[in-house]
C-alpha cells in the first residue's frame, strides 16, 4: 500500500518546483547599463595624448577616429590613428584656452568620408599639470554643441561613437556624447576605465568617474604570499580582471584553475567536449565521476572554480559552442585578455583577428611532444624523440 502522505507530499513537491520555474520564467531580465571603456595602442596612445601634451604650457587639442566594440557587460570605444593637426587647425582664447577651429572640423568631416562605415570622432584636449582633470563650463558647452551639429547634420551617423577626452600630465577622464534628434538633447557617459596595449604588456586603468571596487574584491588575508609580490593594489588589480579561456582540456584546465586561485575575478570558459577518462592524468580539476558522466569540460571546470578561488565571489561563464558562432561574439568582447589553448587552427585565426579588430590580447599557446609510440597505443616501450613548447601574444601591431 502507498502512503497517501507521501503522494501528497510528492505533488506539493512537484507543484512547488512548477511555481518557482514558471516565477523564473517570467521574471523580467535586469538589463544593467554596459561599462564604458576606452582601448587603445600604446603608439596611438603617445601619438594622440602625447601630441597634445606637447603644447604644454598651453592647452593642447587633437582629434582622432575611433569605433564601437560592443560586448554582453562592456562597450569599449576603440581609438585609432589621429588627424593631426597643422597651423591654423588650433586656435586660443585668453592665450593659452585651446579651440578646434572649423578649418579642423572641415578637415575632419572630409577625411570621415573615406573611413568605414561606423566611424566615429574622439576629440582631445589637455589641462596641463598634474591632478584629475575637470571639464570647464566652456567645455561643457563645446561638448553639447559639438554633439549637435555632427549628430544632427549627420557627418557622424547616429550609431557612431563621438567621445570627448580631457587629459591633464597625470590623468584621463573621457565621456560619450549621444544626441537625441527628437528632443534636442545630448547626453553625456562616463569611461570607467582605459586599456593601454603594446607588443609587451597591457595596462588597465580605472577612471576618477568609475565608483569603487566592490566587496567582492577586497584582498582577503589568504592573499599573502600574493600580496607579498603584488601589492594589495596589484591583488584588487587581478580581481578586476576578465580572463576567457577557449579551449579547456589538460592545459586550460590547469589555466583556468589556477587564474582562480590566483585571485581572478571573472574567467570565462569555452569548449565543446566532453570529459573522457584519457583527460585525466594530464588535466586540473576533472575526475574519474566526471569522465564517467561524460560532463563538458568548459562547464565543470567554470562551476569548480568558486571552490578555491582566492576572490570572495568569483563571476564565470561557460560555452560548449564554436567560438565563431556570432553569439558568442558579444561574451569575448567582455574580456580584458584572451587564453587561446585550441588544436585547431580555425578558432586560432579567428581570435587572431579579434585581437587586432577589438584590441584584446590573445595569448596563444600549445604543446607537442613527438615519441616512438606515438602511433601505437599498446607499445611497451617508447623513446621521446622531441618536444616543443610555442606561445605568442597576439595584439594590434603584432604577431
Amino acid at each position: 500500500m502507498v502512503p497517501l502522505a507521501g503522494i501528497r507530499d510528492s505533488i506539493f513537491s512537484i507543484a512547488a518546483r512548477i511555481v518557482r520555474a514558471v516565477r523564473t520564467w517570467w521574471t523580467p531580465v535586469r538589463r544593467h547599463p554596459r561599462r564604458l571603456e576606452l582601448a587603445w595602442t600604446e603608439s596611438d596612445r603617445a601619438a594622440v595624448e602625447g601630441l597634445a601634451l606637447a603644447a604644454a604650457p598651453r592647452e593642447g587639442g587633437i582629434v582622432a577616429f575611433c569605433h564601437r566594440s560592443t560586448g554582453t557587460t562592456r562597450e569599449t570605444v576603440i581609438v585609432g590613428t589621429p588627424l593631426i593637426p597643422i597651423p591654423g587647425d588650433l586656435g586660443y582664447a585668453r592665450g593659452a584656452v585651446v579651440t578646434i577651429t572649423s578649418k579642423y572640423w572641415n578637415r575632419v568631416i572630409d577625411a570621415l568620408r573615406d573611413q568605414p562605415e561606423g566611424t566615429g570622432v574622439v576629440v582631445l584636449h589637455t589641462h596641463p599639470g598634474a591632478g584629475t582633470p575637470e571639464w570647464s563650463s566652456d567645455d561643457q558647452k563645446a561638448d553639447r554643441s559639438l554633439a549637435s551639429f555632427l549628430f544632427g547634420e549627420g557627418f557622424v551617423p547616429a550609431h557612431a561613437p563621438l567621445v570627448s577626452l580631457v587629459a591633464s600630465h597625470t590623468d584621463l577622464r573621457g565621456r560619450m556624447l549621444t544626441y537625441d534628434a527628437t528632443s534636442g538633447s545630448v547626453t553625456m557617459t562616463p569611461i570607467q576605465r582605459v586599456r593601454t596595449i603594446s607588443l609587451s604588456q597591457i595596462s588597465l586603468v580605472s577612471t576618477g568617474d568609475r565608483a569603487e571596487f566592490g566587496p567582492e574584491s577586497a584582498v582577503p588575508a589568504a592573499a599573502d604570499r600574493s600580496v607579498r609580490v603584488f601589492g594589495k593594489a596589484g591583488q584588487r588589480q587581478l580581481a578586476d580582471l576578465h580572463v576567457a579561456l577557449v579551449g579547456t582540456g589538460g592545459v586550460g584546465s590547469i589555466c583556468g584553475e589556477h587564474l582562480a586561485r590566483w585571485g581572478v575575478g571573472t574567467v570565462s570558459t569555452w569548449d565543446p567536449d566532453h570529459i573522457e577518462d584519457v583527460n585525466i592524468n594530464r588535466s586540473g580539476v576533472y575526475t574519474w565521476a566526471d569522465a564517467r558522466k561524460r560532463l563538458l569540460k568548459a562547464r565543470t571546470l567554470a562551476e569548480a572554480l568558486e571552490a578555491f578561488s582566492l576572490v570572495r565571489t568569483i563571476r564565470t561563464f561557460w560555452s560548449a559552442s564554436d567560438i565563431r558562432q556570432t553569439r558568442e561574439l558579444p561574451r569575448l568582447l567582455d574580456a580584458d585578455i584572451i587564453v587561446s589553448l585550441v588544436d585547431d587552427a580555425r578558432p586560432r585565426h579567428f581570435l587572431n583577428q579579434l585581437a587586432g579588430a577589438h584590441y584584446i590580447p590573445v595569448i596563444d599557446a600549445g604543446n607537442v611532444v613527438r615519441s616512438t609510440a606515438e602511433d601505437d597505443a599498446a607499445a611497451e616501450t617508447a623513446e621521446v624523440e622531441g618536444a616543443a613548447v610555442r606561445i605568442s601574444v597576439i595584439v594590434p601591431g603584432g604577431p
